[in-house]
């Protein structure tokens, strides 16, 4: 799972913490169907405002960074 990788953390922490996420409705998912190793499942904000958010908030950590 590439989120697990780039966190750091382990995919079964990620997939735990998505559903979580699912069910309160900040986020939003696609599922290929496939229930094999092969399933690809996109994740999404709901909110879009949020994602905007922590854009700013990254571009603004890097600028502090230099």
């Amino acid at each position: 799972m590439e989120l697990a990788k780039i966190l750091g953390v382990s995919a079964t922490a990620v997939v735990n913490q998505l559903r979580a996420l699912k069910i309160a409705g900040a986020v939003e998912f696609h599922s290929s169907g496939v229930r094999r190793a092969g399933r690809k499942v996109e994740y999404w904000l709901s909110d879009r405002s949020l994602a905007r958010s922590l854009d700013s908030f990254e571009r603004c950590v890097r600028s502090m960074g230099r």
